[in-house]
Parts: structure tokens; C-alpha cells; sequence
């Protein structure tokens, strides 16, 4: 990853748990669609110069690692299931057809008809 393993301890050391309902709340957020493209865009800019800083930046954008939805470390998590992920965000996503569920599997909905 770029990482030595020192910098790995310190990674799992200095990072606070995730409370696991604020990580549904994010994960529902982005599959979703409730992160809004500003706050995405925020997130990949912080990876990007964290990639720069590792010299792995151009493996990366070969790899397109920052061509999806990209939430990294609990700070993150925290502020996408805060402010994407409330109940009432993720309900209306759910009525509006965000997503549809089919045969167990989570499949993007068709478009209408």
C-alpha cells in the first residue's frame, strides 16, 4: 500500500472504532445515493494527496481507485452517515427508487418505463 509497517500500527492504533450503526448509515448512503457529488469530491481530493504522499498517486489513477465512492477512516464515516445517511434521507432514497432489491442481490433500479 505504500505504508511501512510502523505507519499500519499507527494507522490501528491512533484510529477510534466505527460504531457499526454509523457505518450501515454510510454504507447505505452511497449505495443510495445520498453523498452528494461536493462531498465526494472532497473525499477523492483527500485520498489523492494522501496517494501523493505516498508515491503511489499514479497507480492509483492507472487503477481508477478514485473513480468511486470513497469514504476512508472514521472522521469520514462519521460525516457521511451524519449528514447523508439520517433515517429520513435513506427512506426517501428507498421510495424514490434508489435502489431496488432483486433476487437477494442490491441492483441499481431501472430506469422508469
Amino acid at each position: 500500500t505504500g505504508w511501512v509497517p510502523q505507519d499500519a500500527v499507527g494507522e490501528v492504533a491512533l484510529t477510534p472504532p466505527s460504531e457499526v450503526g454509523e457505518v450501515a448509515r454510510a454504507v447505505c448512503a452511497c449505495l443510495l445515493g445520498t453523498v452528494g457529488e461536493a462531498r465526494l469530491a472532497a473525499f477523492r481530493e483527500e485520498q489523492r494527496a494522501e496517494y501523493e504522499t505516498r508515491g503511489i498517486l499514479a497507480d492509483k489513477e492507472r487503477a481508477r481507485a478514485l473513480d468511486f465512492c470513497f469514504i476512508d477512516g472514521s472522521d469520514q464515516i462519521r460525516r457521511v452517515a451524519r449528514e447523508c445517511g439520517t433515517p429520513s434521507l435513506l427512506a426517501a432514497a428507498v421510495a424514490g427508487g434508489g435502489l431496488a432489491a432483486a433476487g437477494g442481490e442490491v441492483v441499481a433500479a431501472e430506469a422508469e418505463a
